[in-house]
């Protein structure tokens, strides 16, 4: 609910003019429980009324019963979960690739420092020689 500040008594609540005389309605605490019961029992000065929040409850539940009933809905929220399903398989897979790609990057890298080895061991061997 909105916060709503009561305005002091000494604010009059409205004027009227009378006979060319404009006179002043002087706040009570009772209009101001008044006002302020309102308010409160309204739900605020922005508020939906009784009938938009039953119509919404209303569209809402006939929109879940037809889905519920609907064979097509059904058929597509089965096939949604379905490629739920084959998303994260596919992404499970993706990882234990990615896992796989960097174990033989680690093999390579070894591989290589033995080539490099070997490579300069020949390069010492024909120096020698």
């Amino acid at each position: 609910m909105s916060t709503l500040t009561i305005p002091k008594s000494t604010i009059p609540i409205g004027t009227f003019t009378f006979q060319g005389q404009t006179v002043s309605i002087p706040a009570s605490s009772e209009y101001a429980r008044f006002f302020f019961d309102l308010a409160r029992r309204v739900g605020g000065v922005s508020a939906l009324s009784n009938g938009d929040l039953s119509d919404n409850i209303d569209a809402l539940d006939a929109d879940a019963q037809l889905s519920r009933s609907d064979p097509m809905a059904q058929d597509a929220m089965r096939a949604v979960d379905e490629l739920r399903q084959t998303v994260s398989s596919l992404r499970n897979d993706c990882d234990m690739l990615r896992s796989q790609i960097a174990d033989r990057d680690a093999e390579l890298a070894g591989l290589r420092s033995i080539s490099d080895l070997r490579q300069r061991v020949e390069q010492l061997e024909d120096r020698n020689t």
